[in-house]
């Protein structure tokens, strides 16, 4: 009985419904965690979407704030470090705030400024800063780069993913039992 109600569910995707029609980053997201994919993409549908499904429009919308998100948090230590608040963060900067830390977060201060000194003149400038957010920002997202081609799922191509058509590309990448 079961069957036939996954049947019936999955029945108005079968003409579209191919794995094949499917990026291999976003196949081997669905096959290798399917439970986390199904609990991120959910949220997406849910969160980003309306009524009617996700669209291209609010998956580019959770990709550029997840890179935002990114883009703080990777700026945060050194933010905290600009004690004269002109965008830059000097040794002398850097020292006075090391100098009040416990020797883990102490050690990775002084790594996250060298880092980010890219001319190594000891100063981590607001460019500097900046251009280290953005390559933490695109390491990070590409984590889930399948999450970029999640219109794949857009079965009936209404230009909505649904909840229906991710429970069918769950269903696809499940191994025959």
């Amino acid at each position: 009985m079961l069957r036939l109600i996954v049947f019936l569910v999955l029945w108005p995707f079968a003409g579209f419904a191919d794995s094949a029609g499917l990026s291999p980053a976003l196949q081997a997201q669905i096959r290798d965690r399917p439970e986390r994919f199904e609990a991120k993409v959910s949220a997406l549908i849910l969160g980003y979407g309306g009524a009617k499904g996700m669209t291209a429009q609010g998956l580019q919308d959770y990709l550029a704030m997840e890179r935002a998100r990114v883009r703080v948090r990777d700026m945060n230590a050194m933010l905290l470090a600009d004690l004269d608040d002109d965008g830059a963060v000097t040794q002398r900067e850097l020292l006075a705030v090391v100098a009040a830390q416990r020797a883990s977060l102490r050690g990775r201060l002084l790594r996250a400024h060298t880092v980010r000194d890219a001319d190594g003149d000891g100063t981590v400038s607001g460019v500097e800063m900046r251009a280290q957010a953005r390559l933490a920002a695109t390491k990070a997202t590409a984590r889930d780069a399948g999450l970029g081609d999640l219109m794949q799922l857009d079965f009936d191509k209404d230009g909505f993913v649904t909840m229906q058509e991710l429970r069918a590309a769950l269903a696809m990448q499940r191994p025959e039992s």
